[in-house]
């Protein structure tokens, strides 16, 4: 059995990320269609959302140069997103492989 990926849509937002006083800096993404789709090669979709989704994704920069990660954030939706509201992409998509 394998699992396959699949998207497709539009992904807005401001090219430079948003500087905060803490000295995080943040990434706003809004996806617009179907982002993302899995299905068993030849089977049946497991997971499917579409819509529009909102996503916040914060790193704090380190010394040298890295980014770590500190948190994403759901922020608005219409249409079906419910794997979005659950777990995050890699969560879902680290789920199917095991």
């Amino acid at each position: 059995m394998t699992p396959h990926e699949f998207g497709a849509g539009q992904v807005t937002g401001p090219a430079e990320p948003i500087q905060k006083a803490d000295g995080t800096i943040t990434f706003m993404n809004t996806f617009k269609g179907l982002p993302e789709k899995f299905s068993v090669a030849g089977g049946p979709t497991l997971s499917r959302d579409a819509g529009v989704a909102t996503l916040a994704t914060t790193f704090r920069p380190l010394p040298n140069g890295d980014l770590e990660f500190v948190s994403q954030t759901f922020y608005a939706e219409h249409g079906r997103t419910q794997t979005w509201k659950a777990v995050s992409s890699c969560s879902a998509t680290c789920s199917l492989r095991r």
